[in-house]
């Protein structure tokens, strides 16, 4: 699901749900984890600068909550995704796309992450 090429974070809210998951993903997939508190109030103007200045070369993985992340969809792929609890989102930014803008790469809602979970775990 990561493009291996790129340097991987994950920005999780400080909320229980959303950092206990944050915190399982970067243990799964070997990454670190930043807890971000406009990510649990829902601030875009905050989370946006944020995320500007990333460069081609890096990926970010957003844990939060809704109502947030739906409307967040709309303002960074011009697409309002109907997210569920422990749904995802894959955006990919580039040079060519105005700062906070990124195209949508694919989004799957929980029981389809769930397939994938019980695919991929040899563990």
């Amino acid at each position: 699901l990561l493009d291996s090429r790129l340097e991987w974070q994950i920005l999780a809210s400080p909320l229980a749900r959303a950092s206990q998951t944050g915190v399982l993903l970067g243990k799964k997939l070997r990454l670190p984890v930043r807890f971000l508190p406009e990510l649990a109030t829902g601030e875009w103007s905050v989370l946006a600068s944020r995320l500007a200045p990333l460069t081609p070369g890096q990926g970010v993985i957003l844990v939060g909550h809704e109502p947030f992340f739906s409307a967040w969809s709309r303002l960074l792929t011009g697409c309002a995704l109907p997210f569920k609890k422990g749904a995802a989102a894959c955006c990919r930014f580039d040079e060519e796309q105005p700062a906070a803008k990124a195209e949508l790469r694919w989004f799957v809602q929980p029981a389809e992450l769930i397939r994938l979970g019980e695919k991929g775990d040899s563990s």
